[in-house]
């Protein structure tokens, strides 16, 4: 009798050893599922993109839920909103983003932050349009931060072109100051220039990446070496990449962005 008992709770002990195992893996397993299942819910949520109507710009935005950290783009003359959307994703995977438009409608579905003219002498701007698109962004990213209780310092502005030029005047502008600004293939406006000595009587820690393609045509390379010496006057935290490419954003340079950027994402 003593040895029946002695089997049975063995067994018992043998059965609990197989079992537990299985309960333990099962348990893991559907936690796992829900994860990933979770995981995929948000990278669906990210791909959607809605029309965003701000109170001075427009344009089309992925404003998550679960993040407050955001890029806003700005795209070229003749572009749209629509024209950097899938750079700001490859850089800000599952991370809110606005792409405006900028507020000058050239042709159909081609808009500009300001009219230009490109001659043998060089780009012809006009400045007062630039000043005043530069005064709306202002708002809107203002607007922008205070309606989704963004920090300002979660803020990153990217440029492409027009784009990155109108960049360069947030990043001299004292009303405004963000994460960091990304300026690619772009200039500074004399009209940008003269806000340098407005904005700071001594340096900031403003983070820029300046970045130029060597063989771009449309904005030569010695505009962005100008913008170089300028914005060296006003921050200490300047970062000046040339790029053997030309008027465009080559992979290389998206992994160089990412490595500017990751500050922000990892906090």
């Amino acid at each position: 009798m003593k040895l029946l008992k002695e089997n049975t709770f063995r067994k018992i002990q043998i059965s609990t050893l197989i079992l537990l195992p299985l309960v333990l893996l099962t348990f893991f397993w559907r936690n796992f599922m829900t994860t990933k299942d979770s995981t995929s819910n948000l990278r669906s949520e990210m791909r959607t993109w809605k029309t965003y109507s701000g109170k001075y710009l427009t344009g089309v935005c992925s404003l998550l839920s679960y993040s407050k950290k955001t890029l806003v783009l700005l795209h070229g003359v003749g572009s749209n909103e629509n024209d950097l959307i899938d750079l700001g994703e490859k850089i800000f995977p599952q991370e809110s983003i606005v792409s405006l438009r900028a507020p000058l409608n050239i042709t159909s579905n081609s808009f500009a932050w300001f009219q230009v003219r490109f001659t043998e002498k060089g780009p012809i701007h006009n400045g007062v349009e630039a000043l005043e698109s530069l005064m709306l962004l202002e708002n809107e990213l203002n607007d922008l931060a205070q309606k989704n209780s963004i920090s300002r310092n979660d803020m990153y502005i990217l440029g492409f072109s027009q784009g990155a030029i109108m960049t360069v005047g947030l990043a001299l502008s004292e009303h405004l100051e963000l994460g960091g600004y990304i300026a690619i293939s772009g200039r500074t406006l004399p009209e940008f220039a003269t806000l340098e000595s407005i904005v700071h009587k001594t340096k900031t820690h403003r983070s820029i990446l300046l970045a130029h393609g060597t063989k771009d045509e449309k904005l030569p390379l010695h505009h962005a070496k100008l913008s170089r010496n300028i914005l060296e006057k006003v921050t200490d935290n300047l970062i000046y990449l040339e790029f053997p490419y030309g008027h465009g954003i080559p992979e290389s340079l998206i992994a160089e962005i990412k490595k500017f950027i990751q500050p922000v994402l990892k906090q």
